[in-house]
C-alpha cells in the first residue's frame, strides 16, 4: 500500500525555513507544496534561490492557511506574532510546528490557549527543537533509563555565540517587541530542553536566575540560572549573545558522567558554518566516563531536522494524540518564564508555579 504524501506549508521565508525545506524534502513522506511571505515577490525569491520550483507563492500568511491543500503548517515568525498566526492555522484546521520560544514571557496564557485549541480540534503540535529527535540523544537518554551512569544529580548546559556587530544593532533576536527574551528564548531554550531531557522531563521545584546582562537597547544577551528538582538533583543552564561559541552539555550520575560538545546543533567537529540552515549529518559523538575509564562513543550520524519532520508525520499517522510532546514544550516555556521573572525581580528564587 502507498503511503501518504502529506503537504507542508510555511509561514514565512526567514532564514531558519530553509533547515525544514531541506529536511521535508529528504522524507519521502512530506512534500513542501507552498510558502507565504508578507510579499508576493518576496515568496517567488525565495523559491527561485532555492530551487524550489515545485512550491507555491503566497503574498500573504492568510492565503497559505487557506489552501485546503496544505495538511501541516511549520511557524518561524518571530515571537510576538507566534500566537497569532498558530491560532489562525489551528482555526483552518491545518497541523502545526511552531519555531521556539513559543507564546510568553511574564506567563504562558496563549499558549495554553493555543494547546487547549489543538486538543479541541484534534490538531498535532509539536516545537521545532531538532536535537532531541537525534539518535545520539536518544541513545543517551536510553542509557540513562538503563542506570548507566546511576541517578542523574546535576546537569550543566551552555548555548552561547559571539555575535556580530551587525546582529547587535538589527537582528530581530534583540528586538524587545518582537523578541522579548532575547538571548534566553533564543539559545537558552536549548539549555533548559537538555536538562529537562536528562532528568527525563521532571518539573522542577525552584528556579532563580543568578547572572544576566543587557545590551544597550535593554534586550537580555545573557542569561545564567538554576533548576532545583527533587532529590536535590540541580541543573545549571545559560545562553548567550556575547561569548565564544560553544554548546555543551554534561549530564552527571552518580557511577558516571555523559559530557556532549555540541548537544544541539552537532556541527561542532564537522566545520559546518550555518549549522540551522544547512542540510548535514550531525554529530553522533558523546564521552562517556564510568568508574574512572573515559571512553568515546559515536552513534550513527543523523539529520535531526529530518528525523523531527518523520517523527511529527508518524503521530499523525498513529492519531497519537497523547500531547505528551505538547506539553512538554510547555513546561520548558514556563522555565523561561520563570528564569524572565527572576531577572525582573533581581534574581529572586522563585517556587514553581504551575499556573504561570
Amino acid at each position: 500500500m502507498e503511503k501518504k504524501v502529506y503537504n507542508f506549508g510555511i509561514l514565512s521565508t526567514a532564514s531558519i525555513a530553509l533547515k525544514l525545506a531541506n529536511a521535508i524534502e529528504d522524507c519521502p513522506e512530506a512534500n513542501l507544496a507552498a510558502i507565504a511571505s508578507r510579499s508576493l515577490e518576496k515568496a517567488q525569491k525565495w523559491i527561485q534561490d532555492n530551487n524550489q520550483k515545485n512550491v507555491k507563492a503566497y503574498g500573504t500568511y492568510d492565503e497559505l492557511l487557506q489552501d485546503k491543500s496544505i495538511e501541516i503548517v511549520y511557524i518561524p515568525v518571530p515571537t510576538a506574532h507566534k500566537f497569532e498566526w498558530a491560532m489562525k492555522a489551528v482555526r483552518n484546521g491545518k497541523h502545526i510546528i511552531l519555531d521556539k520560544p513559543l507564546p510568553g514571557s511574564i506567563n504562558t496564557k496563549e499558549l495554553r490557549e493555543l494547546l487547549d485549541l489543538c486538543k479541541l480540534k484534534h490538531i498535532h503540535f509539536m516545537d521545532c527543537t531538532m536535537f532531541i529527535h537525534s539518535l545520539r540523544t536518544n541513545e543517551i537518554v536510553e542509557k540513562i533509563k538503563q542506570g548507566e551512569i546511576g541517578k542523574v544529580t546535576k546537569v550543566i548546559a551552555g548555548f552561547s555565540y559571539f555575535a556580530s556587530e551587525n546582529f547587535n544593532k538589527s537582528d530581530i533576536r534583540i528586538q524587545q517587541d518582537l523578541e522579548p527574551l532575547g538571548a534566553l528564548g533564543d539559545v537558552c531554550w536549548y539549555s533548559c530542553m537538555a536538562a529537562l531531557v536528562a532528568f527525563d522531563f521532571e518539573t522542577p521545584l525552584k528556579i532563580q536566575a543568578l547572572n544576566w546582562k543587557f545590551a544597550e537597547n535593554g534586550s537580555l544577551v545573557d542569561i545564567l540560572g538554576i533548576l532545583r528538582f527533587s532529590d536535590n538533583k540541580v541543573a545549571i543552564v545559560d545562553g548567550s549573545f556575547i561569548e565564544s561559541k560553544r554548546q555543551n552539555l554534561e549530564i552527571v550520575g552518580e557511577k558516571g558522567t555523559f559530557r556532549i560538545a555540541s548537544f544541539s546543533t552537532g556541527d561542532e567537529e564537522l566545520g559546518v558554518k550555518g549549522a540551522s540552515r544547512s542540510r548535514f549529518l550531525s554529530s553522533g559523538q558523546y564521552i562517556q566516563t564510568k568508574d574512572g575509564v573515559i571512553s568515546n562513543f559515536s552513534t550513527e550520524k543523523s539529520d535531526q531536522a529530518k528525523l523531527l519532520v518523520e517523527n511529527y508525520i508518524n503521530k499523525i499517522e498513529k492519531q497519537d494524540f497523547s500531547y505528551r510532546m505538547a506539553d512538554l514544550s510547555l513546561l520548558n516555556q514556563q522555565i523561561l518564564v520563570h528564569l524572565f521573572l527572576s531577572v525582573k525581580k533581581n534574581g529572586e528564587t522563585l517556587d514553581f508555579d504551575q499556573n504561570l
